[in-house]
Formats: structure tokens, sequence, C-alpha cells
């Protein structure tokens, strides 16, 4: 650190104090003599005259007179080193003058008895304070009785830049030294290894030169570089799995970079197997066994030493050996299974072979199917379904073929009704329809529930018999109890609730677009979703759709005797309506939607139907005719007058793009024209009603 100089002048002379008495006497024994070198010059100039010789007169320029009076000034101020520097100074340029040579002995006389007090801080505090080489002390530091005159403070502390300064210690007074603010002394460590990526600490020994581990400095990974070190000395480890740690003792030093390398040197094992694929497991060094891969397998990059090697194969026997690995070499090593192919048989066909309770072939294998298993003896088991689990023990020789075989005892169940497609239920899960095939079922007890609308339930029981078939051959009762009283799931799946009031049903749920696409193969909606409804669909394409649903389902036996499926009218969906109402409706009117939602989002009516308001506007039959427009007026709907007569189909419900009260009133009446499609907020919803 560049040395910088503090000089500090003395004070201006106060009044005398107790203890100031000396000081003042030095400045009347100075006056004095100033006195008398003046009058002794007066004297011997007097004297020369009266000899008539030649006289040498002193020089009082004006240069000369005010400096001297700068030093008679400085004198009786008390300050002595100014004082000093000034007679010397003149005595330089006249050494004849009789006042400097007086003067200048008594001044330094007096600064040899001055002195004076430093006072040292520092950021941080305990830093080593040192005067001229000589006297120490710690911050902060008052160093009292200095001499007077430039003295050397030297500041410095472990892990910082020392800090020198030249200050001027001044006669009785102190001078305190700004605030010292020392600088970290710091460096940097450069390591590297090969190969690269080796674990490396820095490690702050506990005292210098120790091998003690101390406080962790640092950790990584080579190649690093690792800056702002405090200078000092560090313990650099570097260690790889199977190698002995490398240890070196480093020195930082201020601004400079000290370099760690190590160099790890390999070895590799080329690992095949027959049958390939084998998972090859490895302990490296004292370390864990842990999977590595599958054959053909390449381990470079091992550290020297033994090494334990283990290959698995499904649930085969591992096989296990030790390799001696070398640096710098690669051996092979090859391993290899006795084995026999062995076909697996079940009666019936697709179980699933374990053994040790553990899988055979692939998660998907099922008898019949052929494996390689290695020779010795095992004791297979079988599972099938519903079947009593089989066990089989065999030897399987190596080098030629090997058959298993599982018997399990099973039989069969058939049902069959006139007329068909009965549901068939089984405690209490539905298994199907008529007729109706299960060819492996376990020996034992079973019942049978059929039913079929229109026809009466039907109950069926018997036993199955190893080897043996149930068969059921059953002529349903038709039923007296009109189906038309209650609410019925159609073939696709649409809940259809009955209203006496209106003699026949309705869905409980808009026409979906998956239903729609079933029965018309196309889907014209803009948000396309199968559980959300259809839009975008013309009242032409709503009505083929319901003509379509009655055909199928006739095709079902579904439909009552004069029955079909169609848009409600006018007055209908007024009736089924209720008592819906706009809370939670998949409408704009109090949260903005941005298409529409899966049919029954909402809550349903009372009579269980779903988005009555909002989703999508549902076609009905009604032309907007003027009997419309009054009946919707007399409700206290807004009507539109122009449109009656326009060829236009009423839709009712409002939709989720509505949002006034207006058009989501339930009394109000949409219009639209038949073949319009592209309105991405209607849809429709259907009737099954008497023709």
């Amino acid at each position: 650190m560049k040395e910088r100089e503090t000089s500090i002048d003395l004070p201006p002379p106060r009044p005398p104090k107790s203890g100031s008495q000396s000081q003042l006497l030095w400045v009347l024994i100075t006056c004095i003599a100033l006195a008398g070198g003046i009058a002794g010059g007066i004297w011997l100039g007097k004297k020369n005259a009266r000899a008539k010789a030649p006289v040498v007169e002193q020089s009082t320029s004006p240069t000369i007179e005010k400096s001297l009076a700068e030093a008679r000034l400085a004198v009786s101020r008390g300050n002595w080193n100014k004082a000093g520097q000034i007679y010397e100074s003149v005595l330089k340029t006249h050494p004849g003058n009789l006042e400097a040579k007086a003067s200048l002995p008594l001044v330094k006389k007096r600064l040899e008895e001055a002195n004076g007090n430093i006072v040292v801080t520092s950021e941080p505090e305990g830093a080593k304070v040192t005067i001229a080489g000589r006297q120490s002390m710690t911050t902060p530091a008052e160093i009292k009785k200095l001499p007077v005159g430039k003295t050397e403070v030297r500041i410095e502390m472990q892990g910082f830049e020392p800090v020198v300064k030249t200050v001027a210690v001044v006669d009785k007074q102190t001078t305190l030294l700004p605030k010292i603010s020392l600088q970290k002394s710091v460096g940097n460590i450069e390591l590297v290894s090969e190969p690269r990526g080796i674990d490396f600490k820095i490690i702050k020994p506990a005292s210098s030169g120790s091998d003690d581990l101390g406080d962790v400095i640092e950790i990584g990974k080579t190649p690093a570089k690792v800056e702002s070190l405090a200078a000092g000395e560090y313990r650099v480890l570097m260690s790889a799995e199977g190698w002995p740690d490398y240890s070196q003792l480093v020195k930082v030093e201020h601004n400079r970079s000290a370099s760690v390398s190590a160099v790890f040197a390999r070895g590799g094992v080329n690992i095949v197997s027959d049958p390939v694929g084998a998972e090859v497991w490895a302990s490296l060094g004292q370390g864990q066994m842990a999977k590595r891969g599958v054959t053909p397998l390449t381990l470079s990059d091992l550290p020297p030493g033994r090494h334990h090697v283990e290959l698995r194969y499904r649930d085969w026997a591992p096989i296990k050996r030790t390799v001696e690995v070398t640096g710098n070499v690669t051996q092979n090593l090859e391993f290899a299974w006795k084995r026999s192919m062995v076909t697996f048989s079940s009666d019936p066909d697709g179980a699933a072979v374990y053994h040790n309770n553990r899988r055979i072939g692939s998660s998907v294998s099922v008898t019949p199917f052929i494996m390689e298993v290695p020779e010795g003896d095992y004791l297979f088991e079988a599972r099938h379904n519903g079947l009593m689990k089989v066990t089989n023990a065999a030897y399987i020789e190596g080098s030629q073929s090997n058959q298993v075989h599982f018997p399990f005892a099973y039989g069969s169940v058939s049902i069959e009704t006139d007329p068909p497609g009965a549901a068939v239920v089984a405690n209490g899960i539905p298994i199907g329809r008529t007729p109706l095939r299960k060819p492996v079922v376990s020996p034992g007890q079973y019942s049978y529930t059929l039913s079929k609308e229109n026809y009466k339930t039907a109950s069926l029981s018997g036993i199955v018999e190893p080897g043996s078939q149930l068969a059921f051959n059953t002529k349903l009762a038709t039923d007296t109890i009109p189906v038309v009283n209650r609410n019925f799931i159609n073939g696709l799946g649409q809940q259809m609730i009955w209203f006496e009031n209106l003699g026949g049903w309705v869905a409980d749920t808009e026409m979906t677009q998956e239903t729609y696409e079933r029965l018309m193969k196309e889907n014209p909606s803009d948000f396309k979703d199968p559980k959300h409804p259809v839009d975008s669909v013309s009242w032409y394409d709503a009505t083929r759709c319901c003509d379509k649903l009655t055909v199928f389902e006739r095709g079902l036996g579904n439909v009552p005797e004069g029955y079909h499926y169609r848009l409600p009218s006018d007055g209908e969906w007024s009736e089924f309506a209720g008592d819906a109402n706009l809370t939670n409706a998949i409408s704009s009117a109090y949260k903005k939607y941005r298409s529409s939602q899966p049919v029954g989002s909402a809550a349903p009516n009372s009579y269980g139907l779903y988005d009555i308001r909002g989703n999508v506007a549902e076609w009905v039959l009604d032309w907007y005719s003027q009997q419309i427009l009054n009946l919707a007026e007399k409700e206290g709907a807004v009507v539109r007058q122009e449109w009656v007569g326009t060829e236009r189909k009423v839709l009712r419900g409002g939709s989720w793009l509505r949002s006034t009260q207006v058009t989501l009133e339930k009394s109000y009446r949409r219009g639209g024209r038949p073949s319009e499609k592209d309105g991405n907020d209607i849809g429709f919803r259907v009737v099954l009603m008497p023709q």
C-alpha cells in the first residue's frame, strides 16, 4: 500500500494555564536570545566604525526580514517545528545572520524536549499498531509521549493488507488519525484433475502448518477456480470412488493464484452375455452393488482394484464374478447360462405363469407361450381369472425341449332367452345381454337375473361341475305393467324422464356431441367436446337426428308402440321447464363464458332436467307465429313482431352467450331460421311422445 503523509500544525497560543509554565519560559529565553543577537550586532557595528575598519553590514533585505518575523511569530505561538524550519532556511542563504544563529540551537533544544500523542482507530478493531518499528498496541490505541516530528505508523491484521502512514507529532497535542479501513487480503486456488469431475474440498486448517482438519471452505468438482480466499494456508482434498484421497497444503497470497492438479488413472471392463440384455450389477471398490446397464456393456473409468460383478436375467439364478482392474487396461468378460426352451400350456388357455411369485415372460405373456429357462428344479404356478391356482413341479434339462402343462378345474355357462337382448345380472353386477356364453367358470353354484323392458324379470340358478356346461334357455313372459309409467335409459345412454301430464318422456340433458355423432356420423359443433351439447346444428338436422334415434331405438325394442322421438313443442317446453332458474346456469349473466360447458354442469330443476336455462338454446317444433307472440307477451316476455311470418322456428331457454335478463327469461322466445347452422349457442333436447 502506498505510504501517505499527514502534517498537522500547532494551534494558536492559548492563555497560560497551570502546566504551561515551561513553554512560556522557553518563549522568554528565546526572546532574550533574539534581543541579545540584535544588540550584539549593533555594538559590533559601532566598534568597527570607531576603528574606521571596513563595515560588513548584516543583510536586512525585505525577504529575510519577513522570514525572521514569521519565525518570531511561530516561537510566540509555540510552533517550534515551523520556527526551526524557517531559521534553517535563513542560515542556508545567509550563514552570518546573528538572529538565526542565536535562536536555532534554542529551538532545537526545545524540540528535543517536546512530545505529543497519536490516537489510531481501525475497521475492524484489534489491528496491531507499530510506531517507528518499536511501540506496539492494538486498535483502538492512544500512543503517548512521542517525539515531535514526523513518525511512521504501521497498522496490520492477519488476513488484511497492512497500512503505513507518516504522521507529524505536534508538541502537547493529540493527533487523531482518520479511521483506517483495512482491506482483506485475498487470492485464488485453481483445481484441475484427470479425469475431470473429481470431488474436492478446500479446508482451512486449525493452525498454520497443521494437518488437523478445520473448517470446510468450499466443496465442488474439478475443474474449478475458487476465488476471494483470505491469504493463508489451506488443505485441498480430492477424492474419487476407489482411490485414496489426494491431499495438498496450499499457501494463498494476496492477488495471486495457487494451483492444484491430480491424475487418477483408470481401467475398464467389456462385458458380454448369452443371452444379451442381462442386467449388469457391480460394486466399485468398497461401494454398494448397483445396476450399471445391460449387456453388451463397457464399464470404463474404473478405479484400480478388485470389483464384484453380477449378471441378472429375468428370474434366472445370477452369475457372479470378481475382477481385478488395473490402470489403463480394459478386460473382456463373458457370461453364459445353460438353458432350455420350455413350452408352457394350460387348459383353458390364457393362464399367467409364476416362479417364486414372479411372473415368467412379459407382463402380457399367457399360455400357451415359449421361453428360455435355465437348467434346474422349478415349482411353477399358473393363475387364471376366476379359477383355482395350479402348481407344477418340474426339472428343466439343458440343451433339449421341455413342456410344462397346467390343467385347471372349470366348466362353462350359456344363457339364451326368447326374445334375445335380456340384461343378465350376477350378484348385482351386469355381465352382458343374451345370448350370453361364459366358456370358463370355476365349479360351483351360480345364480342369474334376467330383465328386459316390457317383460317380466326371470331368475336362474344351477351348479357348474368340472368339465361340464350349465345351459339355460328361457322364454321371457310379457310384462303387463306399462313401461310408460317409469323413467328409463335408452340404448344411447340417455336418461328419459316420464311426464304424466305430457304422456311421454323428456331427455334429462341436451343432446351431446358424442350421441349426435353416433347417430349422424358427423359433428358440426364449434366447441368440440364429447360431453358438451352439440351446437351449430340447424332445425332440420335436429329433426333428422330425432328420426334416426327413433329407428335406432326401435331396433333395440326400446320404443313403445305408437311413440317416436322428436323435438318438443313450445307448450311442452314450457311445461317441463318447471322451476328452472338462472342460479349457477351456464349463461353470461353473472359469469362470462367463452363456450358451452359439459351437459349437467349446473343443478337440475325439480323434475331432474339439466340446462333448461343456459348452455345452448333449444329448438322446438313451433314457428314464430302470432299465436306464439301473443303467448309470450301474455307471460311478460319481450317479443319481436317483425319475426312473425318470417319462417323462423322458436328457440327456448337462453344460452351460454346470453347475458341480458330479457333473453334469459324463461318465457322469452328467440326466433331462428330452420336452416341456420352457424349458431354456436344453438342445440336441442329430444322428447319421446305419442305420434
